[in-house]
This record gives structure tokens, sequence and C-alpha cells, in this order.
């Protein structure tokens, strides 16, 4: 699980602030401090996330193998994207 904080940005979201290098998100979120980043997680399978908790609770029904989605806003493009993660 990315290391996250909460964020007040148009309905909030959880800035990317660390990556964990053997999961799912590295290489695919940028962290804050890292160059082109940070990534703003704004929903996950379609749910806003704006807490830590909330992102927890979206993925409790998660299993190994099962691919979520991810709505990340960068910060540096200025940009939303969508990202598929396969959750170990």
């Amino acid at each position: 699980e990315p290391q996250l904080k909460p964020v007040a940005r148009n309905g909030g979201g959880l800035v990317v602030t660390d990556i964990s290098p053997d999961g799912p998100a590295y290489g695919r979120l940028v962290p804050q401090g890292a160059n082109g980043g940070p990534d703003v997680i704004l929903k996950l399978n379609g749910q806003p996330v704006r807490t830590r908790a909330e992102f927890r609770a979206a993925l409790r029904d998660a299993k190994s193998g099962d691919i979520v989605t991810l709505i990340a806003y960068n910060v540096s493009r200025q940009q939303e994207e969508v990202i598929r993660l396969r959750m170990p």
C-alpha cells in the first residue's frame, strides 16, 4: 500500500508520499518529492477517497490477483489519469 496523506483540493484526495519498491504501485504512481510528481489519488474502484480510512475501505474486498482502478491527478502534468494495478 502506498503511503498517503489527505489533501484539500476540489473535493480532496490523497497525495502519494511514498511507494514501496516491491508493491504494485511502484513505477505506476509518482510520490511527492519525485521528479514529475506527485500523484493525488481521487478515486479507487469508482469510490472517492479523501482519507486513508476511505482508501483502506475501498480496498477491503480486493483479493490477491484482483485488478483495482485508480483515478489519479498528476500535479506536475495537471491531468487526470486512469491507473490499473493488480493486487499482490
